[in-house]
């Protein structure tokens, strides 16, 4: 079951990514004086390969609005990317 802070921003592709046999996932969170945001994380395949991020937003308020989208477009560029994931979903 997925929840947590990081989900609003990763629902919209979460189809996509189990799609291309690919799980996510992490951790946000936010710093103070100085102000940054962060999510860390992790993605992997059926295939065993996988891809560790960390995402830092300097002056960011919150890791699940400022790191996290940005940590999933990266990992659906490495999707893209055929760097993991499946090279093409299954059709029905």
């Amino acid at each position: 079951e997925l929840n947590g802070t990081a989900y609003k921003e990763f629902a919209p592709v979460l189809n996509s990514f189990a799609e291309h046999d690919v799980k996510v996932y992490g951790k946000t969170g936010s710093t103070e004086k100085p102000a940054h945001a962060w999510f860390a994380g992790f993605a992997s395949d059926g295939s065993g390969r996988k891809l560790a991020l960390a995402v830092v937003v300097e002056g960011g308020q919150h890791g699940s609005s400022d790191a996290a989208p940005l940590a999933r477009d990266i990992i659906q560029f490495c999707i893209d990317a055929e760097y993991i994931g499946n090279a093409s979903p299954p059709t029905n």
